[in-house]
């Protein structure tokens, strides 16, 4: 029988609107019944709502890709005036004020568009709900990708298939109870592999050491890698990925890093000086 392949996350491995070098492109050259679940913007409550649609499906052998994206990026309740409810994922908790923001609020009136609007009207209205929602779950949102690894290492070997987790941002290790590390001390094998560095720092790396600080310094919409990694990166995400299905890796391998210019990878839409909060947009 053959093997499925499931793809679940965010703009890593969103597929819309991507050209064939990318990983999960190529890995359907190879693994023709390949299922993409990742859609750009989402956090791992919307992917483990998928995931777990799909689990009936599951079978020996099969392989299942996962990007554990940020917990803090909620799946709204849909609403009408959206199309997708994870267009709402704009609206994001700012760990140094506690309190909900929308990211369209500081865009210049002139970049502002109908969809803009509707979010920041979205938001002005919920805001309190949405506050009293992150202060409610706080500590379980901080913790919760530690708890996600270990679900998907059980699932790993109950059902004696192959799952490959990625981080797609550091987790905090500064927090108590995951300070302890629990979920590095689970051994990558033949069914489980846990990437040791999270993509959103091999992506963040692809830039010149001396341009970095552009980074740290301004607030910038726009992305023009596929998924976020230049084409070489791809390359090697895609024989990575292989090596793993293949039982021929335990550790993640050597991303290029630092030989691209800010202005070669972001686009300058958005430019706020001394932003204390960054965020990687999709």
């Amino acid at each position: 029988m053959e093997k499925k392949v499931f793809i679940f996350g965010d703009s890593y491995a969103d597929p819309k609107g991507t050209p064939n070098y990318v990983w999960h492109k190529r890995l359907i050259d190879i693994f023709s019944n390949t299922r993409n679940f990742a859609v750009s913007g989402t956090g791992p409550q919307h992917a483990f709502s998928l995931f777990y649609k799909e689990m009936t499906d599951f079978k020996k052998d099969d392989i299942i890709i996962f990007l554990l994206s940020n917990p803090f990026r909620i799946h709204w309740p849909a609403h009408a005036l959206f199309q997708h409810s994870w267009e709402l994922s704009a609206i994001q908790w700012n760990g140094e004020t506690k309190e909900t923001e929308c990211v369209f609020r500081n865009y210049p009136e002139n970049l502002k568009n109908s969809k803009h609007i509707k979010i920041i009207n979205y938001y002005n209205e919920h805001k309190k709900e949405m506050d009293f929602f992150y202060k409610t779950y706080m500590k379980e949102l901080e913790v919760s990708n530690e708890k996600n690894i270990s679900f998907l290492y059980t699932i790993s070997q109950a059902l004696n298939l192959k799952l490959i987790v990625f981080d797609v941002f550091p987790r905090n290790f500064e927090i108590p109870i995951a300070r302890t590390k629990l979920s590095q001390q689970l051994n990558n094998n033949i069914n489980f592999h846990l990437c040791d560095q999270s993509l959103s720092t091999i992506s963040h790396n692809e830039v010149y050491k001396e341009e970095l600080h552009k980074y740290d310094n301004n607030l910038r919409q726009g992305d023009k890698r596929r998924n976020h990694l230049s084409p070489e990166n791809h390359d090697i995400m895609f024989e990575y990925i292989l090596s793993v299905i293949d039982n021929k890796c335990y550790f993640s391998p050597e991303f290029k890093q630092h030989f691209l210019y800010y202005d070669e990878v972001y686009q300058e839409n958005v430019h706020v000086k001394n932003n204390p909060i960054q965020y990687i947009y999709e």
